[in-house]
């Protein structure tokens, strides 16, 4: 089988519960669901021979595994950080775009503790939109397309976790009235 269609299978698997992840709501559960969807992505980067976008996956399962398990503190953050570096070192002098995955996870690994859920989705969104021009690069037009469903997916998280309706039919896009007490 070629590594291209390989590489993009595994990639189909990931983009679906990439997806999904979009539509969760409390942050332990969003981090459970990624580490399965980083194993895969990053199987299919490595196939497409994406090595940046697999370190950083590879990265980004321990570091959801840690602050699963610990409170989410600057060292760790910061060490998550610098392995991402220290791993992919090699290949950010090869290519601009080698900085993608790691700038997406960065970012997104500096953020994971900020307190709202809808911040946090923005921030899966903002990092998305990098993942997006890295995956096009390098001919993961899956994760491409699904790129675009999962920012599409957490904005509906973000509608629902604030309480607003999306648009159905003749209904304007509103949010729920408020209860009076």
């Amino acid at each position: 089988m070629n590594l291209a269609i390989l590489g993009n299978l595994f990639s189909l698997a990931g983009c679906l519960l990439m997806v999904w992840v979009g539509l969760l709501q409390t942050r332990r559960r969003i981090l459970t669901l990624q580490c399965l969807q980083f194993a895969l992505m990053g199987l299919g980067n490595f196939a497409l021979g994406a090595y940046s976008g697999c370190i950083c996956n590879l990265v980004s399962i321990a570091r959801n595994v840690a602050f699963c398990k610990w409170k989410v503190s600057l060292s760790l953050k910061l060490g998550f950080i610098a392995l991402q570096v220290l791993l992919s070192l090699d290949l950010l002098t090869k290519s601009p775009l080698q900085w993608l995955p790691l700038l997406a996870a960065g970012i997104f690994t500096w953020f994971l503790d900020i307190q709202s859920e809808a911040r946090l989705k923005a921030i899966i969104i903002f990092t998305m939109v990098m993942w997006l021009v890295y995956d096009c690069a390098y001919g993961n037009y899956v994760a491409a397309a699904f790129d675009v469903l999962t920012i599409l997916s957490t904005l509906a998280g973000i509608f629902r976790i604030l309480g607003w309706r999306l648009p159905l039919g003749k209904r304007a896009f509103r949010r729920k009235p408020a209860e009076n007490a």
